[in-house]
């Protein structure tokens, strides 16, 4: 669960039963314990006063509540076996914060169990899935100029990878070259935090719209990249030789429904695939040319190697 402002609890609940009842409380340091009083001025914000309900002592019967001055930061965690009411307590810390006014709470709800009770007019569901419309964005970028930026999150995106076994030491490099290029591409350089936001375009084409690259564009140079070093050919012939096998797919789809397209759709098409066929032509003899330069031995030593 991610909340806006969700804070520390300023007190720990001991040896919960169902997720209601606890047995006692142990104090844990507030910011007036740990931190100094300009520090602590420093991290005054607008946040509104939270008290969470987590059950009752089982002592006395006081309720025993979480409460948001005494946080120290946005962190909780609430651990145990199966049926000792984990879910149950964050059900119901969800409803307290709809009742105290809380504008909204992002849940990631991997098994569906959350949200139960909160009336339906507050609770708007977006489903992932392949087919789904939404998505999360992994290739973002932060663009503070201290903890941000392209090589922070080149690195960051390949180690989420690399934690699932999903590469080796040669793709790791590679991945991180497709990444950086991807970027500049889209006018993100890595060394010019200016370039870090949507606002800045150094790319200067009128009406082009800056947008962070996405898994798709991706996937699209990881082909091209393969196409160059099978073929031993430039980007752009890599490039001519993509559009030439698109068009030809497209023809071919075209061809087989025979609809309301008619033969002035086919015969755009066979004009376009005509001129792709004459301008990868033209990129492949210019990639032979540069064959005996050298320039495609540097360009794949250059693929084994990852800054640090």
């Amino acid at each position: 669960m991610l909340a806006r402002d969700a804070p520390y609890p300023a007190a720990r609940p001991c040896a919960p039963t169902a997720g209601r009842a606890v047995n006692e409380m142990r104090r844990w340091p507030t910011q007036a314990d740990v931190l100094p009083t300009a520090t602590r001025r420093r991290h005054v914000h607008a946040a509104p006063h939270l008290r969470i309900p987590f059950g009752h002592r089982l002592a006395d019967g006081q309720p025993v509540f979480w409460d948001s001055k005494g946080a120290i930061n946005g962190h909780m965690l609430i651990a145990g076996p199966s049926g000792t009411g984990k879910t149950y307590q964050l059900n119901a810390m969800l409803a307290a914060l709809a009742r105290q006014g809380v504008p909204r709470i992002h849940v990631l709800n991997v098994h569906g169990d959350l949200c139960d009770g909160l009336p339906e007019q507050q609770v708007h569901t977006v489903r992932f899935s392949e087919q789904s419309p939404y998505g999360l964005q992994p290739l973002e970028l932060l663009d503070d100029a201290d903890i941000g930026g392209v090589r922070r999150r080149c690195l960051a995106f390949i180690n989420l990878l690399a934690r699932q076994g999903a590469l080796g030491q040669r793709q790791r490099p590679a991945l991180f070259r497709l990444l950086s290029e991807g970027y500049r591409n889209f006018g993100f350089h890595m060394d010019d935090p200016k370039t870090w936001t949507l606002d800045h375009d150094p790319r200067g084409r009128p009406g082009l719209v800056k947008r962070y690259p996405t898994l798709k564009d991706l996937k699209g140079s990881i082909w091209t990249r393969m196409v160059m070093l099978r073929m031993g050919q430039t980007q752009t012939a890599a490039a001519a030789l993509d559009k030439v096998i698109t068009l030809a797919k497209r023809r071919s789809r075209l061809r087989k429904q025979q609809q309301a397209s008619g033969d002035a759709d086919l015969e755009k098409l066979d004009a376009a695939l005509e001129k792709a066929r004459a301008e990868a032509r033209d990129a492949f003899a210019e990639g032979l040319e540069r064959i005996d330069t050298g320039e495609e031995l540097e360009e794949l030593i250059l693929w084994m190697r990852i800054p640090t």
